[in-house]
């Protein structure tokens, strides 16, 4: 038989073994294939005002998908490579060469990439007009959905795959051909000790992760990209420091106790992770750090989601809103409105004056005209409105000397935090005592302080002095033709702002981002699971004898299961324990950037991750047992 015949054969003898490998990568073609055929669609193509979105979009996501799943398949490959080194050494024991023993190997890689790459693109075409719909419907765009199928996205989906496995399989060949003999046999044969404990890098690595999160925590103005690149590297470091000293730490502290490691089979479970740790850390600290991106890359698409569902409460409180304290033209607005068959739910007025502050920041800031209401009256439109905020702002009970920053309703994040910061009005300063993302004017007077009502009473006599109005309606049927009415009333042309409709292309914009965010964490997900269970796959064929003997001296299969339970669930729910807690500190800093609550998003992005990895422990446990019993 030629290299090629018996590289097929051990391929088909293996696909079980190469199953979940496959099918993960299967899934990873779909997906690569779906976004770089989305750039080319010609019914996305005519979506004029999302077009550029969706191509700079897809191509980003695109070249995130595919570093990954380079770093995935070198891992992948490295795990099927030890499972096979001792066949791979009885075939030199035999008389074969080592170069022809590695072609044998990366022709069966290269088997196993045209597999799930054949499969993925076809699986990628049929599907790929789902995924459009849905991205469609996410994004808010109005459009038909025809069945297309991508020349160019099948080809550079092929050619990027073909490199990589190609790569892949020269890496393997070079290592199978540098192997010595000796070492192949002896492959599954490797020393296991319990590391040693090193209690100052214990220390060094709570130390570095607690540095990391304090710059995190303080990432604000100009000093947002220095503080983060700080804290992602103290982390990272912190992180493999943690899983290769304080998780030995811990393991060593629970073999001391008695009590605990001679409780049921926690000798077996725990004897297993301890002498592994110096084998694994490594691998569960990269996924620590691959589940933390994960979980904050899904966790900030949906709390842009989160965001763009709150954006129109914030923006457009109003149906109808202009400025005038004429009582006559007030009347005008009912009339037209009266006319129109228009019912009013809300009317309000406010009184406003125009100041021109300057805002110390990181620099001195003078941002031009702004809005000053008193706080008595802030309060009562936010009662009027019932916003859900009411009784904090309650709360905050302005002093003299103090305001309150409400943040522009259009913006998304700011990097700049303005709560202490000084404001001088009039050559008098102030401080801001906190930010606030509220519906107040909406986007009609986009610039808005808080005053103090004293402050206010002594600013008014040398201010320019306005009165807002502000109108909801019971419906919205054929506004443009009110707006056209209203207009005609000479003294609120210029102020007069009409909500016609929601703003689509905005939501097109974060629906795209919100959707392919969300399938590239799905991969990620679904990727680091893969990780986890390739490493404890290889560890049961290296425990397997070890459970034969123990079978042999009276242990149970449901002993055998709790013992492979523990030790399984151990090394799913560390790295996982780790990144959910680095990944909720990440979110807390965007949740300061965007100013909202975003627990929700945080919390749905967590249960994900969950019950994936769940879905993962039970495929893994089920696999273990096979392989022990």
């Amino acid at each position: 038989m030629n290299s090629f015949s018996i590289a097929f054969d051990n391929f088909k003898r293996n696909i079980k073994v190469y199953s979940l490998y496959i099918m993960s990568m299967i899934f990873s073609v779909i997906v690569f294939y779906n976004f770089v055929a989305l750039k080319y669609n010609p019914d996305f193509q005519k979506a004029n005002e999302t077009n550029s979105y969706i191509k700079g979009t897809s191509i980003a996501v695109s070249y995130l998908l595919l570093l990954f799943i380079i770093f995935f398949i070198w891992f992948s490959s490295s795990f099927f490579l030890n499972q096979r080194k001792r066949e791979i050494g009885i075939y030199a024991f035999m008389g074969v060469s080592n170069t022809q023993i590695a072609l044998i190997y990366s022709i069966e890689l290269i088997f196993m990439g045209i597999t799930a790459t054949a499969v993925g693109l076809i699986l990628g075409v049929v599907f790929c007009k789902l995924f459009l719909m849905m991205l469609a419907k996410v994004a808010i765009l109005n459009m038909k959905i025809g069945f297309f199928i991508s020349i160019k996205a099948i080809i550079q989906t092929t050619l990027a795959f073909f490199i990589i496995f190609f790569v892949n399989s020269v890496l393997g060949y070079i290592n199978i051909v540098r192997s010595k003999l000796i070492d192949l046999i002896n492959a599954s044969k490797r020393e296991e000790r319990l590391p040693k404990v090193n209690y100052v890098k214990g220390l060094l690595a709570l130390i570095c992760i607690s540095v990391g999160y304090y710059f995190a925590l303080h990432a604000r103005g100009e000093k947002f990209e220095g503080n983060l690149l700080i804290a992602i590297i103290f982390v990272i470091l912190g992180t493999y420091w943690f899983f290769g000293s304080v998780y030995s730490i811990i393991m060593k502290f629970i073999i001391n106790r008695k009590k605990t490691l001679y409780n049921g089979v926690n000798i077996v479970s725990m004897s297993n992770i301890a002498f592994r740790i110096k084998n694994n850390y490594r691998t569960l600290a990269a996924v620590a750090i691959l589940a933390t991106v994960t979980l904050t890359s899904y966790g900030t698409v949906a709390s842009l989601r989160y965001f763009v569902q709150i954006r129109d409460y914030i923006q457009k409180p109003y149906e109808i809103s202009y400025m005038s304290s004429d009582d006559k033209v007030k009347q005008q607005v009912r009339d037209k409105l009266a006319s129109s068959k228009k019912d009013i739910i809300l009317e309000t007025s406010t009184e406003v004056i125009i100041i021109k502050p300057h805002i110390y920041a990181e620099t001195n800031l003078q941002l031009g005209e702004y809005v000053a209401l008193k706080y008595s009256d802030f309060i009562k439109i936010s009662s009027d409105l019932k916003v859900k905020d009411l009784k904090n702002f309650k709360k905050e009970k302005l002093s003299k000397g103090e305001i309150l920053y409400v943040s522009p309703p259009s913006v998304v994040m700011s990097l700049y935090d303005y709560k202490n910061v000084k404001a001088n009005i009039n050559n008098k300063d102030y401080t801001i005592k906190n930010t606030l993302k509220t519906p107040i004017f909406g986007n009609s007077i986009p610039l808005c302080l808080i005053l103090n009502d004293e402050d206010y009473d002594l600013l008014r006599p040398t201010s320019q002095i306005y009165e807002f109005n502000g109108i909801k309606i019971n419906n919205t049927d054929n506004i443009k033709l009110l707006e056209k009415e209203l207009i005609t009333i000479k003294p609120i042309k210029n102020s007069l702002h009409v909500n016609v409709s929601k703003d689509k292309s905005f939501y097109s914009v974060f629906g795209i981002v919100y959707f392919l965010g969300a399938f590239l964490s799905l991969v990620f997900i679904i990727a680091t699971g893969s990780i986890i269970y390739f490493k404890l796959i290889s560890e049961a064929y290296l425990d397997k004898d070890k459970y034969v003997l123990l079978k042999r001296l009276g242990m149970t299969n449901k002993e055998i299961f709790r013992a492979t339970t523990r030790q399984i669930g151990i090394s799913y729910l560390l790295p996982l324990v780790v990144g959910i807690i680095h990944s909720c500190v990440a979110m807390s800093v965007l949740s300061k950037l965007i100013d909202y609550n975003i627990i929700m998003p945080a919390i749905s992005s967590i249960i994900t991750f969950i019950v994936v990895y769940v879905g993962y422990f039970i495929a893994t446990t089920r696999k273990y047992m096979k392989i022990v019993m």
